[in-house]
């Protein structure tokens, strides 16, 4: 009788029951009857990464990573995140990321493609992605938001400053009080 766990198993076969021949890592328990599976299995353990993407940097120890991510740069819609640098082929995928990494619950990405009007200084935006990366620029570097005046350079920390200086400086400028209460509706104000 054959006795698998004795001596050193480096890519050698070894008989098994019904004739069929495994290959063994040395390093854990896999085995496997083909050659090429072992090869590439040996990969976990070296961190060997032979694929690289042609367009960025980003390299994969299996093919089949690269070929997923390689549709990320085709012609297909992307999905990008407009928390953080990650990009999806898929909006499924977006979805699930935006609720699990950033715990938004309900993330619609059909509503993303539509204009969008920023609550703070009424600049349209092609889309709810472009909202979201014009509302950081209403963000100061301590996390303070920022409202500007869309009729000069000033820029207020409380929309009641900025409302008081529309009021004053701009009069012909200033939003409805209508349009006031929405706006601070918006922004969780009111």
């Amino acid at each position: 009788m054959f006795n698998y766990l004795a001596g050193p198993r480096v890519g050698r076969r070894a008989p098994v029951t019904g004739g069929a021949k495994r290959f063994y890592c040395d390093l854990c328990t896999y085995s496997t009857v083909f050659r090429r599976n072992l090869t590439v299995h040996r990969r976990t353990h070296t961190g060997e990464k032979p694929y690289s993407c042609r367009c960025c940097a980003r390299r994969f120890t299996h093919k089949s990573g690269l070929n997923r991510h390689m549709r990320t740069h085709g012609d297909q819609p992307r999905h990008d995140c407009p928390h953080c640098a990650k990009t999806f082929a898929q909006g499924k995928h977006l979805e699930a990321h935006l609720r699990c990494s950033h715990g938004i619950a309900e993330a619609n990405v059909a509503e993303w493609d539509q204009p969008m009007s920023c609550p703070l200084c009424q600049l349209t935006c092609a889309d709810k992605k472009a909202l979201m990366q014009h509302l950081q620029r209403h963000v100061s570097s301590d996390g303070q938001v920022l409202y500007p005046c869309a009729s000069c350079e000033q820029v207020f920390t409380e929309s009641l400053s900025l409302e008081a200086h529309m009021k004053e400086e701009h009069p012909s400028d200033s939003l409805p009080a209508s349009e006031e209460d929405e706006e601070d509706s918006l922004l969780g104000l009111a």
